[in-house]
């Protein structure tokens, strides 16, 4: 993964959102949470054969950048809930957006069928697709 200075100085909101988000195991494991309701690292661990290592990692850089929030559920041993802050669960939107895309462009024999999306999502879509776009404002700094 990238170090946080990797996209110092980009004016672009892109690069700075997949800087917050990490990489491909990181939207995998916000796919679980909002999906289908994963929240503890064994649960993520077993869903994804992701390794013990990369996943404390990527939920640690998840709840740096707030997207999740951790909770104590258990203190001996020590055990940790991630819960999607709202901003996190704002991300749904981008993972039903790559859920149709893989779906309609990259989809293989034994696919999924798309996911629904909630009723926060569709709340998410209404506010960021119904505000005016700036057109043209500082898209040639990206």
């Amino acid at each position: 993964m990238r170090s946080r200075s990797s996209f110092d100085g980009m004016k672009c909101n892109v690069a700075h959102a997949l800087e917050a988000i990490g990489d491909e195991w990181s939207v995998l494991i916000i796919r679980d949470a909002v999906v289908w309701g994963k929240s503890r690292y064994d649960e993520f661990l077993e869903s994804l054969s992701i390794s013990p290592t990369v996943l404390s990692k990527r939920l640690a850089t998840l709840v740096d950048a707030g997207i999740f929030e951790r909770s104590l559920y258990n203190e001996r041993p020590p055990r940790f809930e991630y819960k999607l802050t709202s901003a996190g669960r704002e991300l749904e939107v981008l993972i039903k957006v790559l859920d149709n895309w893989g779906y309609e462009h990259a989809r293989t024999p034994d696919a999924a069928d798309p996911i629904m999306v909630s009723g926060y999502a569709q709340n998410v879509i209404s506010r960021w697709f119904s505000e005016p776009v700036a057109v043209g404002s500082g898209a040639s700094s990206r």
